[in-house]
């Protein structure tokens, strides 16, 4: 092996040992903000958790807060490529309006429960950290508005169109954070994942329903 391919071989090796290192820390970090929230949780509590030295920190995040928001952007990529997903097949008319606001609510509990701890640090408003959920549900509001725009081809005013939106997105965040806090799967009233879709399904399509036909 020439001097070249050795240098590059020890590269890739740190590189990947870097990326594994970074994605201890997002693990972790995502527990421990699930748990105490932004404020509350130290650096130390973290690189606990992740099995790291509390040096290795630094060497991937300036501040608790750069982690925090690090922990939101790449976890929620795959929600936010569902949506866009959902969107486009919106635009070219592949399911009813009816049924797209169903598969959307589908999506956003689907995801809460395959990323429990992700989904309280961006949704259950802890401390600090309440201000950066309140943008996060701003984005998916933004996003509802454009998708009703979709299946509800109806002029709005955009005031009214930004409550509506933001309305709806509150409730399925919310909504999601209860489900996900209720009691276990043996307790005789446990609401199951698909009943909790289908509850949240049949109200946001009737009041939607009845908003967009006052609005005609």
């Amino acid at each position: 092996m020439s001097q070249k391919d050795k240098k590059e071989k020890r590269a890739s090796r740190k590189s990947r040992r870097q990326a594994e290192t970074r994605k201890s820390l997002l693990d972790a970090a995502r527990k421990v903000f699930a748990v105490t929230g932004l404020t509350s949780a130290t650096i130390a509590q973290i690189t606990e958790t992740a099995d790291l030295g509390f040096g290795t920190f630094y060497l991937h995040f300036a501040s608790k807060e750069e982690l925090y928001l690090a922990v939101l952007k790449e976890g929620f990529a795959e929600l936010d490529k569902e949506l866009k997903q959902i969107l486009d097949e919106a635009r070219e008319s592949q399911y009813s309006g009816n049924e797209i606001i169903e598969i959307v609510i589908a999506i956003f509990f689907r995801f809460a429960r395959e990323n429990r701890d992700l989904f309280q640090v961006g949704f259950a408003g802890l401390d600090a950290g309440m201000q950066i959920g309140i943008s996060l549900r701003k984005q998916y509001a933004d996003w509802f508005s454009e998708l009703l725009k979709e299946i509800h081809p109806v002029e709005i005013p955009e005031s009214q169109l930004e409550l509506l939106s933001t309305s709806i997105v509150a409730m399925v965040s919310r909504t999601a954070v209860w489900w996900m806090q209720q009691k276990e799967e043996s307790e005789p009233d446990f609401l199951s994942l698909e009943q909790a879709i289908a509850v949240v399904s049949r109200f946001a399509i009737a009041g939607l329903t009845d908003f967009y036909s006052i609005s005609n």
